[in-house]
This record gives structure tokens, sequence and C-alpha cells, in this order.
């Protein structure tokens, strides 16, 4: 679902199995408004940030009582469930479970804010990943949260069980493995 300038109302929908460059479930940008009320983003595969979700450029979300689990950004870095970049999210008893990326497998944030009320932010993954010169590792960083100057509030949730993979090259470098849960 793309989204760009306006705004979309879900309810009770299950957005499974799609594949997109951004956002392979919802991708939202330019001021646009996503409300989305027990619905569930799963299995998606995003090419480069956001796999259930891309959130970005003035955009919002709104979500309560949703699963965002099972989601990748599989080549790029940002964000395995959901993505947010310059935006802002406000998500009530929302299971983010089971998604992977190299930076922020459950939820990425950057010059974003983000509130989470309840819920359950657990079992993600981040592994870095070869940049694209070949020559150093990117990511392994916020396996349940990645924040980059962002405001994020955590009120009456859970996250626990997630995981922040590193990996050590041939010179002896160890990239990532920082912040499993935030």
């Amino acid at each position: 679902v793309f989204v760009t300038g306006a705004q979309l109302n879900i309810a009770n929908t299950h957005i499974h199995h799609n594949v997109a460059f951004l956002g392979a479930g919802i991708s939202a940008r330019n001021e646009a408004s996503v409300t989305a009320d027990n619905c569930q983003i799963t299995d998606n595969r995003a090419m480069l940030v956001g796999g259930g979700l891309n959130i970005s450029y003035g955009s919002t979300l709104n979500a309560t009582g949703c699963e965002i689990s099972g989601n990748k950004a599989f080549v790029g870095l940002e964000g395995g469930g959901l993505r947010l970049f310059q935006a802002s999210a406000n998500l009530t008893d929302c299971q983010i479970t089971g998604n992977s990326s190299a930076m922020g497998g459950g939820v990425y944030a950057e010059e974003s804010s983000v509130e989470f009320s309840g819920g359950t932010i657990g079992g993600n993954t981040v592994k870095p990943v070869m940049d694209s010169y070949g020559e150093s590792y990117e990511g392994g960083i916020g396996g349940g949260v990645y924040a980059y100057n962002s405001s994020v509030s955590l009120v009456n949730g859970s996250v626990s069980g997630n995981t922040a993979e590193g990996v050590t090259d041939a010179w002896g470098e160890t990239y990532g493995g920082e912040g499993g849960g935030v």
C-alpha cells in the first residue's frame, strides 16, 4: 500500500507477503496519515528499508492492537518491522516481533518521534551487512529499537529477546553487536 500526502485508515486487515524496494507492507510519505486498528502486517520483504512499514517525510502512524511480525529489510539497513524517517508514530498494544534488518530490527527511528504504550518488542534481530564497496560492514545495532536523533517513549510494555549480532572482519575489526533491546 502506497500513500503520499493522503490519509489511509485500515482495520482488521492482513497485509502480508509483499515485496518492494521501500516499505513492502505500507509506504507513507509527504505528510501522509496512516491509522491502523487490529491489523496484521506480516512476512513482507523490502529490498532497502521498512520491511513492514516505511513512514517518512512528515507522515504519521497511529496503530492500535496491530501485529508487525516476520518482516525483513533484506539487503538494506533500516527497520525490519517499522522504519521512521522524519516522521512520528504512536503504537498502542502492538506486537513487533520476529523482524530483521541491519539496524533497528523491530523499529528504526531517525529524526522522528515514537511512543509505545503497552505491547511487545521482542525476538527481533539485526546483523551487520557488507557495505556497497565490499570493504567494511555496517549495522548490527538496535535489535529491538534503533533511535538516532529521535524521541522514544516506552510505557507499560515489554522489550525482550531481541538480538544485535556482531561480526569480525579479516583484519580483526568488530562491527555491530550493540543495543540488543534499544
